[in-house]
């Protein structure tokens, strides 16, 4: 028989004696990322050679999502995010990558054109559902990301979020609810942000942090990295 969840008013309910292990340390993850011990993203526009390993990492790290969302859409659930949706615990969202908009292998994720694209993950955790804290305002877990100090914030130029919402003036970048929760459903992938770089500064080395909001029970900690454009 298969499973089902219910989604009321941000709680899991799982049916046929499932369990919802809801933990604290969910975190930000990034990519590209060469080397788990090195958080600097440092390339010139104009040589293909040092932009190439970031773009082919995100590539490889996406090929799973091409290779998932090329099944028929009869394996996935219908994922919509609304309270009170009801939907198969044993098939997964689809995540489209249509979603990043120009951040994609086509635009070499902007690093040829100096408007680099990194992608945000919200790290797995089995039978976590965010509980989120303002739902009347947005009923998803929202990021954002900024200069470390005043300095990196006069560096770092405009950001835009793929893909985002506008919530008390200011633009997010926007984790869908409806994915959540994982409970080791084969195929499963978490939703992705993109932030683009419109215009950081060059040969700068610009520290950037990226923090998750609106939602109560998830690690809130800073996730930090660089950004070099030469």
């Amino acid at each position: 028989m298969a499973s089902s969840i219910h989604l009321r008013s941000n709680k899991l309910v799982v049916n046929n004696n499932g369990t919802n292990n809801n933990y604290d340390d969910n975190g930000l993850g990034f990519r590209p990322l060469l080397n788990v011990q090195k958080s600097l993203i440092r390339y010139s526009s104009g040589d293909p050679q040092t932009y190439l390993p970031y773009t082919q990492n995100i590539d490889a790290y996406l090929d799973t999502y091409n290779q998932v969302n090329a099944k028929p859409d009869s394996q996935f659930a219908s994922c919509k995010g609304k309270e009170g949706e009801t939907k198969d615990v044993d098939k997964v969202c689809k995540f489209p990558l249509e979603s990043l908009g120009p951040c994609n292998t086509s635009n070499n994720y902007g690093y040829d054109s100096g408007t680099p694209c990194v992608l945000l993950k919200v790290n797995k955790v089995f039978g976590w559902m965010p509980s989120i804290e303002k739902p009347s305002q947005s009923n998803d877990i929202l990021v954002s990301c900024s200069g470390q100090n005043s300095a990196d914030e006069e560096n770092i130029g405009p950001l835009t979020y793929y893909p985002s919402k506008s919530v008390g003036g200011k633009r997010y970048g926007v984790f869908s609810s409806a994915y959540y929760p994982y409970l080791g459903q084969a195929g499963y992938l978490g939703p992705l942000v993109a932030v683009e770089f419109k215009a950081p500064k060059k040969s700068v080395a610009i520290l950037v942090k990226c923090a998750i909001s609106n939602v109560q029970n998830a690690n809130k900690d800073e996730l930090n990295f660089e950004i070099m454009v030469d």
